[in-house]
Order: structure tokens, then C-alpha cells, then sequence
């Protein structure tokens, strides 16, 4: 890791900056363990709140679109104002997705000076023999001179429910890919790019649009898996043998090593690239997954 890498991903982005509530970062551990150990008593994945014994009602389903640290830190204290490595019991949690896990661990870990990113990807855990959409983050460790991925949101009962017997504190490639790796796996034959997606939405289109996602990502662009892109949305049969070479590239600067300038570069000389708030309400999601 060069130093400039190490400095872009140790400052803040717009969305992981917590504003006006940075205060509230204060006396918060300094290990990744223990912050996702905090993180799991904060929020409730909408996904997975029926296995908690919490039904989310209608009207907190708009929590899953907060975007920004600064908006998210007060929400979390309007259900519950007690400091947050107190643990809330699952109802006065804020409800989140696995965005929302990456996002808040970067945001501590950046305050901490801490080099963090989010990443965008697949999981090999909760969908049995299949590749499912989702965001981690990484964080860089000093004393390993590596950086590690961690899936913040794996507590107990994910432990339980799924039979995760590894460490999600430090994830290898077979437990979760990021999606310039899967890519690559898809494209060698490795994978069936038709086990690789989320929800009813499956397929290689899946697989090119998570690459896309991750660049913005390491581009400090932390928005939601549902926002999009001209290249994300671009339909199959007027995607171009140019568009998979871009592709191509792209998975190539970020896995196994990411090549920071070049992917600055990329989102910046690339329109087609770059991110357009499209969605404003999301997908419409099974709550009782």
C-alpha cells in the first residue's frame, strides 16, 4: 500500500463523515471486532429482523434509505439515546441493510485514523450454493501490513443460522469475493455467473454492475446497491466487446490488489461510469428472508 492510498482512504467522504456528531464517536473501541460487536447492537439488517422476533413496521422501511453518517448517527439516537456500545434490544435498533454495517465501520474506523473502504461483492454464506450480493468493509492493519475484510453484520444468531463456523473479521476469497474477483471468476468459467445476484435478479448483468458499484466504492462513492449507472443499466444486447474490456480493466485494478490512480482515473475518465441517483424508494425487499 503507498502512502497516497493510505491517505485517500483514512479521510472522509461525504457519506461517511459523521458532521456535527463526531462527538459521539468518543470512547468507541479501537479494534474492528469490537466495533462490529457494537454495530450489531445498533442496527437490524431488514432482511433478517424476523429472525430477531421484530416485525418491521411500514413505516420505519424508509430507514434502509439513509444515506449519509450525519444523517444516520441522530436516527440511531432517536430510538435509542443511550450511548452506543450499549446495546439496544432489536425494536429501538435502526433498520439497515449491509451497506449501512460497511459504511458506519469505515466512518469509526476513518475517525480513528484508520484506512477503511467499503467494498461490493459476493457472500458464500447466506444463500446456500449460490453467490449473493453484498458490501463489507476493509480496513488496513498495521501490524499484518495488509488489508483485511470483515463483515460487520455476523453476530450470533447469523453464526447460528447459517452454520458460519469461519471469521468474519477476516475474510478469505472462498467466503467472500469482491466483484472484480467473482468477475474474473465468471469470465474463466470458475463460476456460473447465473448463481451470482440477489433476490430475482441473477446473472453475469449482475456480476459487471457489482464491478461498477465497487469502483465507486473505492472511489469513496458509498451510495446504495440499488443506485446505478449509464454502464449498469446499459441492456445486454447494446453492451460492446469495449464495455467488457472496460470491465476487464476494471477488475483488474481492484482485485487482488487495489491499484488506487487507476481507479480514480477510470471513474473519472469514464462517464458512463459514474453514479446517478436513480432509485429514491429502493427494491422492493422480502422482509422475511
Amino acid at each position: 500500500m503507498n502512502l497516497d492510498s493510505s491517505d485517500f482512504y483514512r479521510e472522509h467522504s461525504p457519506i461517511t463523515d459523521p458532521g456535527p456528531f463526531a462527538h459521539l464517536y468518543q470512547g468507541l473501541p479501537h479494534d474492528a471486532p469490537a466495533l462490529c460487536a457494537m454495530l450489531q447492537g445498533l442496527l437490524i439488517h431488514v432482511f433478517h429482523a424476523k429472525k430477531y422476533g421484530f416485525l418491521v413496521p411500514e413505516d420505519r422501511m424508509q430507514e434502509v434509505q439513509i444515506a449519509e453518517t450525519a444523517a444516520l448517527l441522530p436516527a440511531l439516537l432517536a430510538h435509542d439515546p443511550a450511548p452506543f456500545w450499549i446495546q439496544r434490544p432489536p425494536e429501538r435498533r435502526l433498520v439497515a441493510s449491509c451497506r449501512h454495517f460497511s459504511v458506519l465501520l469505515c466512518s469509526i474506523l476513518r475517525s480513528q485514523g484508520v484506512p477503511a473502504r467499503v467494498r461490493c461483492g459476493f457472500e458464500a454464506y447466506f444463500h446456500k450454493g449460490k453467490f449473493g450480493d453484498h458490501w463489507v468493509a476493509e480496513y488496513w492493519d498495521v501490524a499484518q501490513r495488509r488489508w483485511v475484510l470483515v463483515d460487520a453484520q455476523i453476530d450470533d444468531l447469523h453464526r447460528a443460522a447459517f452454520r458460519i463456523a469461519f471469521d468474519p473479521y477476516d475474510l478469505q476469497p472462498d467466503r467472500f469475493a469482491v466483484a472484480g474477483d467473482m468477475w474474473r471468476r465468471c469470465r474463466t468459467g470458475m463460476t456460473d455467473p447465473n448463481l451470482c445476484g440477489m433476490l430475482n435478479v441473477w446473472g453475469i448483468h449482475y456480476v459487471r454492475a457489482n464491478v461498477v458499484r465497487d469502483v465507486m466504492c473505492l472511489n469513496k462513492l458509498e451510495f446504495f446497491p440499488w443506485d446505478s449507472a449509464p454502464m449498469i443499466d446499459r441492456p445486454e444486447n447494446a453492451f460492446t466487446k469495449d464495455d467488457t474490456a472496460l470491465i476487464d480493466r476494471l477488475a483488474d485494478m481492484t482485485w487482488p490488489e487495489v491499484r488506487t490512480h487507476e481507479v480514480l482515473e477510470a471513474y473519472r475518465v469514464h462517464p458512463e461510469l459514474r453514479a446517478e441517483r436513480l432509485s429514491k424508494t429502493g427494491p422492493t425487499l422480502d422482509i422475511g428472508a
